[in-house]
C-alpha cells in the first residue's frame, strides 16, 4: 500500500440476498452459499467500547469485555446468527411479495438489503423504466473512484457498463416488439442498440430477425425469452448485480490493523479513508470512523486550548510510544527516524537508516525499536545504547509500505508482510528466518499483527481487502467444529472478512518454546 493512501474507492449495497459478516470464511471451503447478493448493512453504534471519534471512553477493558459478551449473546437465536436469519426472513417476504412487511422488519431491525441507489435500481428494472435505469447507470462510478465521482452506485472493478447498457436495451426492444410496438423497436435497434453493438454483427443480425416475428409467442419461442411479465427482468436484474460492487469491506487494500489489548477487536484502515472497528469474535464490523482532519497530533487542556504541537520540521510518515510512556519514536519520509523523550518532548537522538524506513514499532519492554525498511530488510535498535543489533532479511521490499512487529510469546519473534504477498516469521535473538508463508495475500501483504492474548495467534491485511487470521490446525479444525455445532449453516461474509487460515503446527510448536 502506497505511503499517502489518498485514493478513495465507495462501495455500496447490491440486490437482494442473505450476506452477513458475522463469521468466519474459511479457506478450506467451510463457507456456506446461503446467500445471494452482497446487501448493505449499518455498522452496530458502539457507546460503550470506544467513543466518538477515535477518542476512548472512561472504562475498563473488563467492561468492554462484558459489553462484548452481550453483543455476542444478543446477536445469537436459538444457535443461528441472528442477522443472517433476520436478512433471510427479509428476503423470503420481498420474494413472497410483502413488500410493506419487508420494509418495516428492515426497518425495525436496522437490517439493509441494499442501498437506497441500488434499491431505485431495482425498482426500475422491475418496473421497466428503461430511462431511469440508464441514468442510474450513467451516474455510477467504478470501484476505485472516488465517491463524488458518482451518484452513490459504485460497479465492480470489471464491471462492462457498455454491455449493461445493451443487456437494458435489449430487454426493453423485446418488450416492444411484444406490446407489438415494432416501430418504436426498430427505433431502438437502431439509434440505441446499434452503436453500442458496431462488433457484435450476430446479435445484431439476431435481433433484426425479431422484427418479422409474427406474434408475441414466436417472439418468446424465437428470442427464448418469456416476456416482460415473466422471469426475463429478475433475469436480467440477476446479471447487472453481478457488475455492483460489494459493501461492508475496505476497498483497495487494507493498510495497516491493531488487535485491542483483550484481542477482542481490532481496528483496520485502508484507502478508502474508514477505519473499521471488528469484533474478532463475530467478525463483525461494529464501528466505522472516517478519516481525522489534520494535524492528527496535538495535545489539548479541557478548556480546549493547544498546548503543545510536535515538531514540523520533517513529514511524519509513521509514529509510536514506548509502553512506558518514556519515548516518542517518529518515521520521516526520507532515510531518519527521530526518537523523542516523550515528559519533555525534546529530541533526544536521530538515526540515519541509509534507506528509506516504512514502519517503527517499539517492544512491550520499551528496549527496542524495530524498523521496517523499503529494500525488504527489518532492523532491531536498541534504545538506550543507539546501537542495531540484529537484521532480518527475506522479505521483498519496494515502493509500498510493508510493516513488521514484535510476535509471539515473550515477543520472541519478528513478524513481516513482504511486497510478494508473503509473511515471514524470524527469530528475535538470532535472526533466522524460520517460517515463511507464501502468497498470504496477493499482490501484497501490508501488515501482521500478533494477537496480545494469544501466542498461537495472529493476523495479517493486504492488498486483497482481507483480513486474514491464522492459527494452528488443531485450532481450526475445533473451530470448524464448533460453527457447525452453532450454526445449522455455514457463514457467508463479504470481503475482507475475518478469515481463518491453517498454517500448520510448526507455528504452535514454537510459540510454546518461546516461553
Amino acid at each position: 500500500m502506497l505511503a499517502d493512501a489518498d485514493g478513495q474507492d465507495s462501495s455500496n449495497g447490491t440486490f437482494r440476498g442473505a450476506t452477513s459478516m458475522n463469521g468466519a470464511q474459511l479457506q478450506d471451503g467451510h463457507a456456506a452459499a446461503a446467500g445471494s447478493f452482497n446487501g448493505a448493512r449499518r455498522p452496530a453504534e458502539s457507546t460503550n467500547s470506544l467513543a466518538r471519534n477515535g477518542s476512548s471512553q472512561n472504562g475498563s477493558s473488563s467492561h468492554n469485555s462484558k459489553n462484548l459478551d452481550a453483543l455476542e449473546q444478543e446477536a445469537r437465536y436459538l444457535g443461528h446468527d441472528r442477522e443472517e436469519v433476520t436478512r433471510l426472513l427479509i428476503q423470503a417476504l420481498s420474494d413472497m411479495g410483502y413488500h410493506t412487511a419487508a420494509e418495516s422488519v428492515s426497518r425495525d431491525s436496522g437490517c439493509e438489503l441494499e442501498s437506497p441507489i441500488v434499491n431505485a435500481l431495482r425498482v426500475a428494472v422491475l418496473d421497466g423504466a428503461w430511462g431511469r435505469a440508464e441514468e442510474l447507470l450513467s451516474g455510477a462510478a467504478s470501484a476505485g473512484e472516488r465517491q463524488q465521482a458518482g451518484n452513490g452506485l459504485v460497479l465492480a472493478k470489471d464491471a462492462d457498463t457498455n454491455m449493461m447498457r445493451i443487456w437494458l436495451r435489449q430487454q426493453k426492444f423485446l418488450e416492444l416488439l411484444e406490446r407489438r410496438e415494432t416501430a418504436r423497436a426498430l427505433m431502438v435497434l437502431r439509434s440505441e442498440l446499434t452503436p453500442l453493438c458496431q462488433e457484435q454483427h450476430s446479435k445484431l443480425h439476431f435481433l433484426s430477425s425479431l422484427l418479422m416475428c409474427q406474434s408475441p409467442e414466436d417472439l418468446k419461442r424465437k428470442a427464448d425469452w418469456d416476456g416482460a411479465y415473466g422471469q426475463s427482468r429478475r433475469i436480467l436484474l440477476s446479471e447487472l448485480s453481478r457488475c455492483i460492487s460489494p459493501l461492508d469491506g475496505h476497498a483497495d487494500g487494507i493498510g495497516n490493523m491493531a488487535w485491542s489489548p483483550d484481542d477482542t477487536m481490532m481496528i483496520t484502515c485502508g484507502r478508502d479513508r474508514l477505519a473499521r472497528i471488528w469484533n474478532t469474535k463475530s467478525g463483525a464490523c461494529i464501528r466505522l470512523l472516517e478519516r481525522f482532519s489534520e494535524p492528527a497530533l496535538c495535545q489539548w487542556n479541557l478548556e480546549g486550548d493547544r498546548l503543545y504541537t510536535w515538531t514540523k520540521k520533517h513529514r511524519t510518515e509513521d509514529l509510536t510510544a514506548s509502553p512506558d510512556g518514556h519515548w516518542m519514536v517518529a518515521m520521516d519520509d526520507q532515510n531518519h527516524i527521530h526518537v523523542y523523550s516523550f515528559l519533555t518532548r525534546e529530541l533526544e537522538w536521530e538515526m540515519d537508516m541509509k534507506t528509506r524506513p516504512t514502519s517503527v514499532s517499539v517492544s512491550r519492554d520499551s528496549r527496542f525499536l524495530l524498523v521496517n525498511k523499503i529494500d525488504g530488510e527489518a532492523q532491531l535498535i536498541d534504545i538506550a545504547t543507539r546501537e542495531p543489533i540484529q537484521k532480518y532479511s527475506g522479505a521483498t521490499g519496494g515502493e509500498f509500505v510493508i510493516r513488521s512487529s514484535f510476535a509471539g510469546a515473550n515477543e520472541s519473534y519478528v513478524v513481516s508482510g513482504s511486497e510478494d504477498g508473503s509473511i515471514c516469521i524470524w527469530h528475535k535473538v538470532t535472526g533466522i528466518l524460520i517460517q515463511r508463508f507464501l502468497d498470504a495475500h496477493k499482490p501484497r501483504c501490508n501488515a501482521v499483527r500478533w494477537s496480545p492474548t494469544d501466542p498461537c495467534l495472529f493476523a495479517s491485511c493486504g492488498d486483497d481487502n482481507k483480513i486474514k487470521i491464522w492459527s494452528s490446525k488443531e485450532r481450526v479444525r475445533d473451530y470448524i467444529s464448533k460453527a457447525k455445532c452453532q450454526n445449522g449453516w455455514g457463514r457467508v461474509s463479504a470481503e475482507p472478512s475475518m478469515e481463518s487460515e491453517d498454517v500448520g503446527a510448526s507455528v504452535e510448536r514454537r510459540g510454546d518454546a518461546s516461553g
